[in-house]
C-alpha cells in the first residue's frame, strides 16, 4: 500500500466511527425525549384522574345529603345515575379522555359493583392514571340520618360501616388519552 491510500483509510475508518457514535447520540437522545413526554402525558392525566374524582365527590349535585349537612367525600350513587355520560365528562374536565369510573364496596369483599358511572373502553395498561378514593356512599333509596353517619363513625378500625343507608366505598378513576 501507498503512503496516500493508508491515511485515506484511516480517514473512512474514523469517519465511520463518528457517524455511528452520532447515531447512537440522536437514538439516545430521541428515547430520552420520548420517556420525558410519556412521562409529562402521565402526569397530566393523573392531574385529570384526582381532579375528577375530588370534584365529583365534593359536588352537591352528587353527595349524600344527611338532614341538611352535605357529606364530604360522599356520592349519592342513585344521584350519579341519572345523569349521562357525556355530561359527567364534561363537568369532569374529561371530555377528550377516556374514563372509568366504578365502585368497589369495602364491606363485601372489594367487590365492584355493578353501577359505573363512566364505562369508556381503556386497554392499553401503559397510558393509564388511575386512582383510588375512599368514600361513603349511599345507593338506597332509604336517605342516609345522623344516626347512620354515626354509626360508621364509630365503626371499629379494621371493620366496615354497617349501616343500611350508607357504605364505605373505593371510588376507582381511570383516565387513559
Amino acid at each position: 500500500m501507498h503512503k496516500g491510500q493508508m491515511f485515506s483509510m484511516d480517514f473512512l475508518i474514523a469517519a465511520v466511527i463518528v457517524i455511528m457514535a452520532f447515531g447512537l447520540l440522536t437514538a439516545a437522545m430521541e428515547i430520552n425525549f420520548y420517556n420525558k413526554k410519556q412521562s409529562q402525558l402521565y402526569e397530566v392525566m393523573k392531574q385529570k384522574a384526582q381532579t375528577a374524582a375530588i370534584a365529583l365527590v365534593n359536588s352537591p349535585d352528587y353527595d349524600c345529603n344527611i338532614g341538611s349537612l352535605e357529606l364530604a367525600y360522599s356520592i349519592d350513587l342513585n344521584k350519579a345515575a341519572g345523569i349521562s355520560e357525556s355530561d359527567f365528562k364534561n363537568r369532569l374536565g374529561l371530555k377528550d379522555y377516556n374514563a372509568n369510573i366504578s365502585f368497589r364496596d369495602l364491606a363485601n369483599g372489594g367487590n365492584i359493583i355493578v353501577q359505573k358511572i363512566i364505562n369508556d373502553s381503556i386497554t392499553d395498561s401503559n397510558n393509564i392514571a388511575s386512582i383510588d378514593l375512599n368514600i361513603a356512599g349511599c345507593a338506597k333509596d332509604i336517605r342516609p340520618a345522623y344516626s347512620d353517619l354515626n354509626t360508621c363513625i364509630r365503626t371499629p378500625q379494621g371493620s366496615y360501616c354497617s349501616s343500611s343507608a350508607l357504605k364505605l366505598y373505593t371510588m376507582t378513576v381511570k383516565v387513559a388519552k
